[in-house]
């Protein structure tokens, strides 16, 4: 049954469910998050298990020798050879313990380091047997090891030397080498012998076997003045009993009459109770003094303490978390080591993770845009398991999900289909699964990693440390933002290595020797909570997307790319145009905020202008009210009278919806039935005072009436709030940006779900980048559900997501975040002109223009963007609207650093899927096979619409032709075939640039086709080519000869050409039927001749006949000669000239033109030469 599982294909629709997005979708998205993140564990858990035997066989067959030699009585030659050897067997991980392990003048039952090693040895091979000399019997040597390394070991009466070795094993197990820390060896208590006393740094740390034992040492605990006390306190009571009754019994113990009056000594701040039993794992409670003056007993718990030895709670920097409600999430340990619950076990790092909430200002009141993060704390051991980020060949690699993958492979990708280079064996590794289940789990932004890299030197190991998180940030940053980790901080000694994510776009790496003050975590202030509360929408705060364009500019283009000049506009009422201002960000009052952008680009490395334009969602919801509408119809308006291209970033909830507020709180309500208020009302009303005040405003109109000697006034009209003057602005607005469509360059970009409004101006704008979590809506699903009656709708993607909007044309650009967002816009900008009427941006080509076309198209169907991308410059084609229309494919390239539109045709027949509305019980999905070369409704109005666009953009446009025709059944003439065919017409007719019809090799254009892409429709504009071996005319030679080469005319041909003739005798009707297939093939050919582009030429319906090979170098050179014609016609016209002055003023400047064709390369601007200055002249002159 296994076998017949398709695993890449169950793992693929894990990771879909993982990234559904919605609040519908949060326990599915979070289930299969789980099941991939337990997947790798397994994996990787496998994996070490693997390792970890193969290392016990290696060092079980080196025991074998070793026992042996261990028998040898322990003269001082003898020890010294065994300290060698033991060196050796330890394998680099304990050599540093047994180098202290014996010497010359101590045996091994009077050194402790040699016992501790001991102890590492058994935990680390607890299936093999060690033998040893220092004990007499392999049994005794076991029973001391175990005695030294059970929670009972800590608190043997019967040895010292048992408890110290425990007590230090503890310590070390957790990178506390008690030997390396003066006087912080374990030692009794003078006043209770058989508790031992730590002191570490600020801390005592008593370990009792009883309650009662613990409460006799207090007194010489706290003479010593300690900042914290630390109980470690044997208590068999844990077994069976539940977590909150273990709590309760600790926090007794601390704030009960145990202890009473026992810590009010000076200086005292912490108190943490350590309970451990055999078979009951070990329970941490740590308790903090609720007031500064140390005479006061009150105590309370901290709960991000809960769960960790003091030590630890200390490396991981826990009190930080001071100003957040904390819970404990989540708990890892490092797996290399085999763990049990009766023992202490190395470790080579800890993890704990925190729900960090702010507390509530007052009871019962949700603070709006709350600050709730989740808070990594690590305290690493082994300073190499940071530093295994940096691959090998060969070796496993943990990819962002958690996969296992060898670099050696050439495929080296997720289930997610994405790659990283995070280390299994590196913490980072723990750190990325963690962080998958603890964000899944609970809605949070701003998330933070520390890591404290314990016994780390900062000048030693702070530029390894820096490398390591420039390698983990690089190679796991999509996984990092998806987490919306905003902060990364490594504990280095006294250093620290900081990483920070302040908007969402990237992160800056910073290092400090000296970070010894610990400063609490601080609540988020007014931009951080906008901040997160985008990340929540799974979008970018307003004011940090010119950064998002800045970072984007640094990327593409190093050292060049970035924005020059940045001024904000805001509205000016008394005016009612925008001016400039340099308020800080945030203090926006509308939500819609509004740029200046000087652009340093590739193309324009001086610098190009835009208009910018955004909403503010965290303002009001995003939502469009008159204040919004100024701002952005002023925009608009200034980018036409500038001929500025004008891009829109949207994310909003529509018009805004209002009450007034003031009338709400003071009507009042005259009931029908006054002491049964069921039976309805009969008007609402307010009173003479509360008239008097709104109406004074004009917020109201009402009727007066007197009812019982008391005056109402019923409410007709409430004229406060928000209402039809946002349905105004509305259409101001979408006027605006239709009118600005016609005169310059619009874009947007769905950063977030955008509504009403906020939609049709993304479509207005015609040229649509939408973000996949962004959806494009009239009315939200909740609300289409209430209208329906039934829960239909499940989310707004559902209904205006990018598999809709991206298959119906909407959107030509679907993006999975705001980064891929901005480098398209700057992608499709950089094909444009920096005004309206400038010159094209042409950059410098690597590719040559006089090269061949490559790609030779076959007569079967075949991939046509492999046609294009031989033709145009390398790399250069940017298609637009793929998932639409797909019989035709739509774009724009560069052919010799020029831009230029294109439109080639799918030869291959295509799906087309037509969803099921769930709103009707009966809707199914619709297939429908579209044959290539044909344009059907949706690829013909794709066409016409591309056309448009371009032509506004101010390109040239080629035409690869291919068509056999329009669709034309019925589902199609229903489907307004014949109404979009027509636009292609209009379109073209109204193209100011030049165009460029070229039948490719191998290509064709029949019928109807032919007609709407004639260059008689823009004889001006238009030039029609074909290659040898392309096809045209009015039907396909079969469909001719079926109507113009008949049985009769293929008879007649027969006789006219059968050398002898043939007659019509019985034999020679069995002779005409055998030759009919050949003479059928006959006439096709012979039809055929007549489509020929020789036949083409000779009648002028094309120009030439270009040679596919050598097209590329044609086209490029004549679309020179082209765009320099469109200039200096433009000039003449703009100095008073006429159109019938074109043909000789051209003659005159034939040398210029020329000279533009020669360079090649560069931008076309025949106007600034001398020769065309001084025939510019002429034309006033003339005048």
């Amino acid at each position: 049954m296994h076998d017949m599982i398709d695993i890449p294909s169950c793992n693929a629709a894990v990771v879909r469910c993982m990234n559904l997005s919605g609040r519908d979708y949060e326990l599915v998205s979070q289930t299969a998050r789980e099941i991939i993140v337990r997947k790798q564990e397994i994996t990787r858990k496998s994996r070490r298990e693997r390792m970890a035997a193969a290392s016990r066989a290696n060092r079980m067959s080196r025991d074998e020798s070793f026992s042996a030699f261990a028998q040898i009585s322990l003269d001082d030659a003898k020890r010294k050879k065994r300290s060698a050897s033991l060196s050796k067997t330890s394998a680099g991980s304990e050599s540093d313990l047994m180098s202290n392990a014996a010497s010359d003048n101590e045996t091994s039952d009077s050194n402790p380091s040699f016992k501790r090693y001991v102890g590492n040895i058994y935990l680390d091979r607890h299936n093999s047997i060690t033998r040893y000399q220092s004990y007499s019997n392999i049994d005794e040597a076991t029973d001391e090891i175990l005695d030294a390394h059970t929670w009972e070991s800590l608190f043997d009466s019967t040895s010292e030397t048992s408890r110290t070795t425990a007590i230090e094993t503890l310590f070390g197990a957790t990178g506390v080498d008690t030997y390396m820390i003066p006087n912080a060896q374990p030692e009794p208590c003078a006043c209770e012998p058989e508790v031992m006393r730590v002191w570490l740094d600020d801390t005592i740390h008593l370990f009792a076997p009883s309650l009662g034992h613990a409460v006799a040492a207090l007194p010489d605990a706290t003479a010593n003045k300690p900042k914290k006390l630390h109980f470690i306190i044997s208590y068999h009571r844990l077994v069976g009993r539940n977590d909150t009754d273990i709590r309760a019994a600790a926090e007794a113990f601390v704030t009960g009459q145990y202890l009473a009056g026992a810590l009010k000594c000076e200086g005292l701040e912490y108190v943490v109770v350590t309970l451990l039993a055999l078979d009951a794992k070990p329970h941490h409670f740590a308790f903090k003094r609720t007031s500064e003056d140390s005479t006061v007993e009150g105590f309370c718990e901290m709960s991000s303490a809960r769960g960790f030895w003091p030590h630890i709670a200390d490396q991981m920097e826990v009190e930080r978390l001071a100003l957040f409600r904390v819970e404990c999430v989540g708990v890892l340990s490092s797996r290399s080591h085999h763990r049990h619950t009766n023992f202490v076990t190395p470790s080579e790092y800890t993890v704990g993770v925190f729900l960090a909430e702010e507390p509530n200002v007052k009871p019962g009141h949700k603070q709006p845009q709350r600050d709730r993060r989740v808070f990594l704390r690590a305290a690493v051991y082994n300073k190499d398991l940071l530093f295994e980020n940096s691959p090998s060949e060969g070796t496993p690699r943990r990819t962002a999900l958690g996969s296992v993958t060898m670099d050696s492979e050439l495929a080296r990708t997720t289930i997610g289909g994405s790659s990283s280079g995070v280390h299994d064996d590196s913490v980072f590794a723990d750190v990325l699964g963690s962080l998958e289940l603890a964000v899944g789990r609970h809605r949070t932004a701003a998330n933070h990693v520390f890591i404290n890299l314990v016994g780390a030197d900062a000048e030693d190991d702070l530029p390894s440390v820096e490398a390591a998180i420039a390698s983990f940030i690089h190679t796991a940053f999509n996984d990092l933002k998806r987490l919306k980790v905003a902060c990364v901080e490594v504990r280095v000694g006294t250093g620290s290595v900081i990483a920070m994510n302040t908007s969402g776009l990237r992160f800056k790496i910073t290092k400090t020797l000296d970070c010894a003050a610990r400063d609490v975590h601080p609540l988020l202030n007014k931009i951080q909570r906008k901040r997160m509360a985008c990340q929540n929408l799974s979008s970018t705060y307003v004011y940090d997307i010119p950064e998002i364009f800045a970072n984007v500019l640094a990327e593409i283009n190093p050292g060049v790319g970035d924005i020059i000049d940045l001024m904000e506009l805001i509205f000016d009422p008394r005016t009612r145009a925008l001016v400039c201002s340099d308020r800080a960000p945030g203090l926006n009052e509308v939500g819609m905020v509004c740029w200046r952008v000087k652009l340093a680009t590739t193309e324009y490395p001086k610098g190009r202008e835009i208009i910018l334009v955004a909403n503010d969602i965290t303002h009001m919801s995003g939502s469009l009210s008159p204040p919004e509408d100024s701002v952005y119809r002023a925009a608009f308006d200034l980018a036409v009278a500038e001929g500025l291209p004008c891009v829109y970033i949207s994310s909003n909830s529509g018009a805004r919806i209002g009450l007034d507020e003031a009338v709400k709180a003071a009507f009042r309500v005259k009931w029908v039935d006054d002491d049964d208020v069921s039976k309805g009302f009969k008007y609402i009303y307010l009173s003479e005072d509360d008239y008097e005040i709104l109406s004074a405003k004009g917020r109201v109109k009402a009727k007066r009436i007197v009812y019982r000697d008391e005056i109402h006034y019923a409410l007709t009209d409430v004229c406060g709030g928000q209402s039809v003057e946002c349905l105004q602005g509305s259409g101001e607005i979408a006027a605006a940006t239709s009118r600005a469509y016609k005169h310059t360059v619009t874009m947007a970009y769905v950063t977030g779900r955008s509504v009403g409004i906020g939609a049709y101006c993304s479509r207005l704008c015609q040229r649509v980048v939408q973000h996949v979590d962004a959806p494009l809506i009239l009315t939200g699903a909740s609300a289409l559900n209430k209208v329906l009656g039934r829960e239909v709708y499940t989310s707004n993607s559902q209904i205006g997501g990018p598999k809709v909007m991206g298959a119906n044309g909407v959107s030509h650009l679907t993006v999975p975040d705001d980064v891929h967002g901005v480098k398209n816009i700057l992608q499709w900008l950089s094909y444009v002109p920096s005004r309206r009427g400038a010159p094209l941006p042409c950059v410098p080509c690597v590719d040559p223009v006089r090269r061949y076309v490559t790609f030779n198209p076959p007569s079967s169907p075949h991939d046509p963007r492999e046609l294009l991308h031989s033709f145009f410059d390398t790399d250069s084609f940017m298609e637009v609207m793929p998932d639409w229309g797909r019989t035709v494919i739509t774009g724009r390239a560069r052919l010799g650093g020029v831009p230029i539109g294109a439109v080639a045709v799918e030869t291959r027949t295509v799906d087309k899927t037509i969803p099921a509305d769930p709103a009707f019980a009966s809707a199914q999905i619709a297939e429908e096979s579209q044959a290539g070369q044909v344009w059907f409704p949706d690829s013909a109005f794709k066409t016409a619409q591309a056309i448009g666009d371009m032509n506004r953009e101010g390109l040239p446009l080629i035409i690869f032709a291919n068509w056999r025709g329009f669709a034309g059944g019925l589902r199609d003439m229903y489907g307004e075939v014949l109404k979009y065919g027509a636009y292609i017409v209009d379109a073209l007719r109204e193209y100011k640039q030049p165009v460029f019809v070229y039948i490719p090799q191998g290509g064709e254009l029949r019928g109807g086709a032919w007609v709407v892409i004639d260059s008689s429709i823009n004889p001006e504009q238009m030039e029609f080519y074909a290659a040898e071996g392309a096809k045209g005319g009015v039907l396909e030679p079969e469909g001719i000869v079926d109507i113009k080469f008949r049985r009769q005319d293929l008879l007649s041909t027969m006789k006219r050409t059968i050398p002898g003739g043939i007659g019509d005798s019985h034999e020679d009707e069995a002779k005409k039927k055998a030759l009919m297939p050949t003479f059928k093939q006959l006439a096709v050919h012979f039809a055929a001749l007549h489509d020929t582009p020789g036949v083409m030429l000779h009648k002028k319906a094309i120009k030439a006949v270009i040679p596919w090979e050598t097209s590329r170098e044609f086209f490029a050179l004549r679309l020179r000669a082209r765009l320099a014609e469109e200039r200096i016609k433009s000039a003449i016209i703009a100095r008073g000239g006429s159109s019938a002055d074109f043909p000789r003023l051209l003659a005159s400047v034939s040398n210029v033109i020329e000279q533009v064709v020669a360079e090649e390369f560069g931008v076309v601007v025949p106007e600034t030469h001398a020769d065309v200055e001084a025939m510019l002249a002429t034309i006033n002159r003339d005048d």
